[in-house]
């Protein structure tokens, strides 16, 4: 049976490859031109931080083991190579690893962003969810 599904795979890939790597090529394309300028760090901030504050007794972080300015080998360790790496832009210093996973049952894209090595930003992006499991997710 896993060998006729490996087939089958492999086939689709053969048949939609190209496509689809233009597909993610545009996203990451997309994800490197919406962080080259500090600006939208800038921006993301001001409405974050000074608009929007909501204060919580809670610890916010993106796993237990992974929280806000671990580093990028901390990153690799624990969730191994990324899918995509976008190196270090020279005006704002920062990287960001970006994976593709499934959690639970939902696609998801992660961006981890760092300054100077050190995580400060991190989302999720879940693909194609109804509104009903948007919310559960959100209720989590």
């Amino acid at each position: 049976m896993g060998k006729y599904l490996y087939i089958i795979k492999k086939a689709i890939s053969n048949l939609f490859g190209n496509r689809l790597n233009y597909y993610q090529e545009c996203y990451y394309n997309r994800i490197t031109n919406q962080y080259k300028s500090a600006n939208n760090y800038l921006a993301l901030y001001k409405k974050c931080v000074i608009d929007n504050s909501i204060k919580t007794a809670t610890e916010i972080f993106f796993s237990a083991e992974l929280k806000f300015n671990c580093s990028i080998k901390d990153v690799k360790k624990k969730l191994h190579a990324p899918n995509y790496h976008i190196r270090t832009f020279s005006n704002t210093n920062t990287e960001i690893l970006i994976y593709r996973t499934l959690t639970g049952q939902y696609k998801v894209k992660y961006q981890l962003h760092f300054f100077e090595g050190k995580l400060f930003l991190f989302n999720y992006t879940f693909s194609n969810i109804k509104k009903e499991e948007e919310v559960a997710i959100i209720a989590i």
